[in-house]
């Protein structure tokens, strides 16, 4: 089984859960998170450990250009109150 997440769901109590399951995950983790790199791996990735697991990290950003070559980012949706006060983030 290969379990995807997203970043809050990165802390070391629920991977150690999930590998004691015998499920694989790949999980988006927080930007703050800043694992020691134990050792580096020809394509690009490392070894790392988190806890008490021994893991691969892959780095990656992701980018999505439109028909004109604009790059988009999905912004975050504004809270109710900015809604309700008509205040939105604007890029």
């Amino acid at each position: 089984m290969l379990l995807l997440a997203d970043r809050a769901f990165d802390g070391n109590e629920l991977l150690t859960a999930i590998t004691r399951r015998g499920t694989q995950f790949l999980v988006r983790c927080t930007s703050t998170r800043r694992p020691p790199v134990l050792a580096l791996l020809p394509d690009g990735s490392y070894l790392t450990r988190i806890g008490s697991l021994s893991l691969r990290v892959i780095e990656a950003e992701v980018q999505a250009r439109s028909v004109d070559q604009h790059i988009r980012r999905r912004l975050p949706t504004p809270d109710p109150v900015r809604r309700l006060c008509g205040v939105t983030s604007r890029r």
